[in-house]
């Protein structure tokens, strides 16, 4: 993030807010997406991730990408059985 706001803040957009969105690490393989990680290391960066953006006053917004997995993506906090 700061790296980000370092070079957001050389041009026009100094001071501007930042919104992380779509945020997600996937945790099986799906046909769309073939990079992920286990459910344990999802958490990790979880809990590594929400800290740092809490800290930062420019990201008023963090959108994690999928409440529950489904077929075609599987980033979500529960998966397709409803299980965190």
């Amino acid at each position: 993030l700061s790296v980000l706001t370092t070079l957001m803040d050389e041009g026009y957009l100094r001071g501007k807010p930042v919104w992380v969105t779509e945020f997600g690490v996937a945790t099986k393989d799906v046909p769309n997406y073939h990079f992920f990680r286990t459910p344990e290391l999802q958490k990790e960066y979880l809990f590594d991730a929400l800290p740092r953006v809490r800290a930062t006053p420019r990201v008023p917004m963090v959108v994690w990408d999928l409440l529950q997995d489904n077929r075609s993506w599987a980033s979500g906090l529960y998966n397709e059985a409803g299980r965190p």
